[in-house]
């Protein structure tokens, strides 16, 4: 019974784990087109450019896929 109860917490454990690796986080940064974006707010979600590779005009797309 002990055993069990050990698995199925774990199984609990390893499942929440795996759910909160998807998606992008408050302060998690992504590059994407030579731009980097800080991840500033979820809900609604905002983004801040904190680096940029890129020359000549700037093309800010109004919304990214990750």
């Amino acid at each position: 019974m002990k055993k069990q109860l050990q698995l199925i917490i774990a199984a609990i454990f390893m499942i929440l784990k795996g759910l909160t690796g998807y998606g992008q986080n408050v302060g998690d940064e992504f590059p994407r087109n030579a731009i980097t974006y800080k991840v500033i707010n979820r809900n609604p979600e905002r983004l801040e450019i904190i680096d940029n590779a890129n020359t000549g005009a700037l093309n800010i797309p109004r919304t990214l896929t990750q």
